[in-house]
């Protein structure tokens, strides 16, 4: 107690590092903003996300399983592959911001238009002469990958 109140009375020197520590956060530059090019829209740029590798190689492991299930199993629907990258992809988003609703939202959009996206490339006519369950097969493998893309790089 002898030491402290003699720090607080100003009798022991105390680097201000310690004392001042704000102003050394101040002048130290903040690494957790996502790395955006200038002249990009403020709504832009809190959209997207520069993820750590941890994060990308997590949500690929989960997202490729889905991938190559959905190539190895065909008795199983396009709809229930989606329904696990959609859980997943909601799953990772919360994890990453904590904001659920945001999270449903984001994922419900890349969901949308990955099925858009999926279905233009599954009626293509290069993919129209394969086999409809090869196509299907292909199309449920580029809408997994896009729900990845969006899970990954969208915040």
């Amino acid at each position: 107690m002898d030491r402290l109140r003699a720090r607080q009375e100003g009798k022991i020197k105390v680097p201000d590092r310690i004392r001042f520590p704000e102003r050394l956060s101040a002048n130290l530059p903040n690494t957790a903003q996502p790395i955006v090019p200038t002249g990009t829209p403020s709504w832009l740029s809190n959209l997207l996300d520069n993820p750590s590798r941890q994060e990308i190689l997590t949500s690929a492991g989960v997202f490729a399983g889905l991938g190559v299930f959905s190539a190895i199993l065909p008795t199983v629907s396009a709809p229930t592959w989606l329904a696990g990258a959609l859980i997943s992809s909601i799953y990772f988003l919360n994890r990453k911001q904590n904001r659920f609703g945001r999270s449903v939202l984001i994922a419900f959009v890349g969901l949308i238009v990955a099925v858009g996206i999926g279905s233009l490339i599954g009626q293509l006519p290069a993919l129209a002469a394969l086999d409809p369950s090869n196509a299907s097969r292909i199309a449920t493998l580029l809408m997994v990958l896009i729900m990845w893309l969006v899970t990954c790089f969208l915040h």
